[in-house]
């Protein structure tokens, strides 16, 4: 019975798209459990009735669009200046994701190569110190030296990327 009463919402939304794009009807809850044919309707199939119809008609949600009409109409910004606000919003969302999985890669070449490589490197180092083991300390030694160089540049080539997306971040940010 949602899906037929979601339908439903959905047409009567269709028969009032100009007036919902000029923002003289506003499709909310309140007023719309109060007409005669929606009057059992729930306000979660209302809610989720009315995204689907604004994804489907405006390609966003209720919400962000009600938001951009209210600026639109108070003239705080134009269509075309919205527009480029979600495309910088976006582009600095996408940058932050980017900077927490190079945050994630980089610790793994800490925790995964770095610590084990000093662990093995100083184990190889302390057991070769006056010890006549050579046979098995130079390659616990050698193999250690090896994971450490290849931890300390996974760190440092990761912390550099950090670096350089965290300063377009600040620079997106200001303009």
């Amino acid at each position: 019975m949602d899906e037929v009463l979601s339908e439903k919402i959905r047409t009567y939304f269709t028969d009032r798209i100009e007036e919902i794009k000029e923002g003289t009807y506003i499709p909310q809850y309140e007023r719309f459990v109060n007409l005669p044919e929606f009057s059992g309707i729930n306000r979660r199939t209302f809610k989720i009735a009315r995204n689907k119809w604004y994804l489907q008609h405006f390609h966003i949600t209720f919400d962000t669009f009600t938001t951009r009409l209210e600026k639109n109409k108070g003239g705080y910004i134009s269509e075309k200046e919205y527009i480029l606000n979600l495309k910088r919003e976006r582009k600095l969302m996408d940058r932050e994701i980017d900077i927490k999985r190079i945050k994630g890669k980089r610790n793994k070449g800490l925790g995964c190569c770095l610590i084990p490589g000093v662990l093995l490197t100083v184990i190889g180092f302390f057991a070769g110190v006056g010890s006549h083991w050579y046979g098995t300390v130079w390659p616990v030694l050698g193999f250690g030296i090896v994971v450490l160089v290849i931890g300390l540049a996974l760190v440092l080539y990761h912390s550099k990327k950090l670096r350089l997306n965290t300063k377009k971040t600040n620079k997106g940010e200001t303009q």
